[in-house]
Parts: structure tokens; C-alpha cells; sequence
């Protein structure tokens, strides 16, 4: 015993393959290219820099001490004396909108640039 689809079936199914086509589109684009790198402290931009120039960066504040790295075209915290470490296990951004955080420094490594204008995918 089959039964045949009926016009809502066939309109529910098309809206499924466009919604599942739509989320490819958007999680295969990347967050744009990325030019410069924005080094804060507590809310203040102490720094900026080109992000194709390669660098090692000490950042150091009353709360301690990050290392900043920028190298090919990514970004990332290589050491921090902060106690759990989070910020350097984030591991290297490259994207315009990214950031790496340090709570316990308050510091805030942004990358800035051309964003690609897809901020979060909703259903």
C-alpha cells in the first residue's frame, strides 16, 4: 500500500533541499580575508599590525604576560602565563572577524578586514 505524495509533501520536501542546500553554501564560506591584526588591553588598542608582516609580539600587562605571533597569514597566542591556558589552545585564527581571547589579561586579538557578511545560520 503506497501512498502518493500530495502538493504539501512536495513543498515541504523542496523547502528540506533548499534549507540543507542554503547551510552548504553558508559553512563553506570563509570569513574574508583578513589585513590587519588589532592587539587590545582592557578595552584600549595598544597595537596594530599588517597581518601579511610576520611577528612575534610580547604583549605585557599588570595582569601578565601573552606572546602574540603572526606568521603566513595567521594569527595566534604562542605562550601566556595565565593559569588555564584556553588562550593559547585556540590555536591560529586567519579570518577577518576572528579573535583570540585572554580573560585573565583582559586581552583581545582581532583580525580585521573584508568580512565575508555571514555572521551565524539560523533554522
Amino acid at each position: 500500500m503506497r501512498k502518493k505524495m500530495e502538493r504539501k509533501d512536495w513543498l515541504a520536501l523542496g523547502a528540506l533541499i533548499l534549507g540543507v542546500l542554503a547551510l552548504f553554501l553558508a559553512l563553506g564560506r570563509d570569513g574574508g580575508r583578513a589585513e590587519r591584526v588589532q592587539i587590545w588591553v582592557d578595552g584600549a588598542l595598544i597595537q596594530e599590525l599588517a597581518l601579511g608582516q610576520d611577528a612575534r609580539v610580547p604583549v605585557e600587562t599588570s595582569w601578565g604576560c601573552n606572546v602574540v605571533v603572526i606568521q603566513d597569514g595567521e594569527i595566534w597566542i604562542a605562550s601566556s602565563d595565565c593559569p588555564g591556558q584556553e588562550c593559547v589552545a585556540q590555536g591560529p585564527i586567519r579570518q577577518a572577524g576572528q579573535a583570540l581571547i585572554c580573560l585573565p589579561h583582559r586581552l583581545s586579538v582581532q583580525l580585521t578586514g573584508q568580512e565575508s557578511g555571514v555572521d551565524i545560520i539560523a533554522s
